[in-house]
């Protein structure tokens, strides 16, 4: 595997991504806030879930189908844009590729948010975090396996990353498994329900359109002037530097969710909740973070290899 694969994957992620966040209305989070009536709205939650996320998959596939084209518009509107550095992204056709792929199985994904948020809403935090260790385990196992067998970019689009293929599969099955998607009860869609879960998400809306931005514009932008391989060096640093705080955060926040909406009308409880919580980051992530920077040359060589140095 390449720079380039890497690079061409991560910038069929980011892409991926800012279209997520754009259909994503933070209506997981709004369903969680209704502690009691959680079960009673998964149907709402169900169908406008799946509905938001087959209008991203259509947008994630119509920007795959036209991506070379966007390619050559994009160097011929910005005078940055040289054909240089977009010769990597628009003559290869394994971002639009990659982007298919990985949008069809978000759409999956997405199905799996109400199963999700009911069980946190229930505590079976245990059950998650089995279902993503097995998912991320079983997924990196099949990325080997097709490197090893010379699939190059496919290991990265079926085992890379928790929108990779098998991540998907795996995960998802898992959730189904412990609680099925209301399909039998998409009739009793709840019209005012709909109205109050998209009024409450608002607002987680705004800011994780904001995050997904900054966190993704800079891989698009680098892309874009400098080519996919340059992003697959810097796709890859990035990645280095989040794991002392994305390892902590992603935990905690599977949980903190369902804890601050059980002590919502308890604000001392609350408060405490997360004050213990914002303590417990921050002393796990520095030492982390500090022994990152410094080990940073010999952990790449261990991991990468001496060609990422």
């Amino acid at each position: 595997l390449s720079e380039h694969d890497f690079g061409q994957v991560a910038l069929a992620l980011s892409l991926l991504a800012l279209i997520s966040a754009l259909r994503n209305l933070g209506l997981h989070y709004a369903l969680l806030h209704q502690h009691d009536r959680v079960d009673e709205l998964a149907p709402t939650h169900f169908s406008l879930n799946t509905g938001l996320g087959l209008l991203g998959a259509a947008a994630a596939v119509t920007i795959a189908w036209f991506y070379t084209d966007l390619a050559a518009a994009m160097e011929n509107l910005s005078p940055l844009v040289t054909p240089e550095a977009l010769t990597d992204a628009s003559q290869k056709p394994m971002v639009p590729t990659a982007l298919f792929v990985l949008a069809v199985f978000d759409f999956f994904r997405t199905t799996a948010f109400t199963s999700e948020t009911q069980l946190r809403r229930d505590l079976e935090f245990g059950w998650l975090a089995a279902s993503h260790a097995t998912a991320t385990i079983v997924a990196a196992c099949v990325a080997v396996a097709i490197a090893y067998a010379g699939g190059e970019i496919w290991a990265l689009i079926f085992g890379y990353s928790i929108g990779s293929v098998t991540y998907v599969i795996i995960y998802c099955s898992l959730l189904w498994r412990r609680r099925f998607p209301p399909l039998s009860r998409l009739c009793d869609f709840d019209p005012a329900g709909a109205r109050s879960l998209m009024a409450y998400g608002l607002w987680f809306w705004m800011v994780g359109l904001s995050h997904t931005f900054l966190i993704n514009y800079d891989r698009i932008t680098c892309a874009a002037l400098l080519g996919t391989g340059i992003l697959g060096f810097y796709a890859q640093a990035h990645i280095f530097a989040l794991i002392p705080t994305g390892a902590i955060t992603h935990t905690i926040a599977n949980i903190t969710g369902a804890v601050y909406a059980r002590y919502q009308h308890d604000r001392l409880k609350l408060s405490g909740a997360y004050r213990r919580t914002l303590r417990f980051v921050l002393r796990s992530a520095v030492p982390l973070s500090l022994l990152l920077v410094i080990e940073a040359p010999r952990l790449t060589r261990v991991l990468l290899g001496d060609e990422w140095m």
